[in-house]
């Protein structure tokens, strides 16, 4: 336990009340955490002790208003257990591949969306999951100050699901939208180089020709409308003149 010997009541009820918050973030989990979860376990819990904001719920997740409408909460258990999950795949600490388990919640309707928050990767890949949740409580005392775009969806979500998704509707119909126009401008500027290159090459062919050939392709031209013959076509009326009408 994160404690030190009592000598008086106040020492008596400090104990008892970090071995609550002990047992409410981590339960029979508490049996086998690693030395290096024990000892952010310790800073962790010192820091709810001090925080101005975050509190415990009995199931263990630590929680702090976001706003007035919605709350902010970190699962501890699951942050651990995916943490330890990813080290047993990769037989190594995961830097990236883990994420904090963080939700939000309407405080009036009680509506709840799961948050992507990914672990900084200025920690080392060593660094314990309870002291990213140590660092999650910091960020919470600052009130969530510059909150990834995960987050701020969530709480959005969760004041208005029903705006949301439109809003999110249309979102997805905008990036369709100019999915299209960069296609079409793309397939525009093919296009043009296309025509661009066929030009080139037709005024250099025809340019090496004499004026009595230029006449004789002109004259047994057969209307054929590919595009080297368009172009070759246009190429030759500005070259003849009037002597082609």
């Amino acid at each position: 336990m994160c404690m030190k010997p009592t000598t008086n009541v106040t020492d008596d009820d400090d104990v008892t009340r970090r071995r609550e918050i002990e047992d409410r973030l981590l339960g029979e989990r508490l049996f086998h955490v690693s030395d290096e979860e024990w000892r952010g376990l310790c800073l962790l819990v010192k820091a709810l002790e001090e925080s101005p904001r975050c509190r415990v719920t009995k199931r263990g997740s630590i929680i702090a208003n976001f706003d007035h409408e919605v709350e902010v909460g970190l699962d501890v258990k699951k942050t651990i257990a995916r943490k330890e999950a990813t080290s047993k795949i990769f037989d190594r600490a995961p830097t990236d591949s883990d994420h904090l388990a963080v939700y939000a919640r309407s405080l009036d309707s009680g509506i709840s969306k799961r948050v992507c928050i990914a672990s900084s990767d200025t920690y080392p890949e060593e660094t314990p999951a309870t002291d990213k949740c140590v660092a999650f409580v910091l960020w919470a005392n600052a009130g969530f100050r510059d909150p990834p775009h995960t987050l701020r969806d969530a709480v959005e979500f969760c004041k208005d699901p029903e705006g949301f998704r439109e809003l999110e509707e249309s979102y997805e119909r905008r990036k369709q939208q100019a999915r299209v126009r960069r296609h079409e401008e793309d397939d525009a500027i093919r296009h043009e180089r296309s025509l661009k290159s066929i030009r080139e090459l037709q005024e250099c062919r025809l340019g090496q020709l004499g004026w009595r050939e230029i006449m004789q392709e002109h004259e047994f031209d057969d209307g054929e409308d590919t595009l080297d013959y368009v172009i070759a076509r246009a190429i030759r009326k500005g070259m003849l003149g009037g002597v082609c009408e």
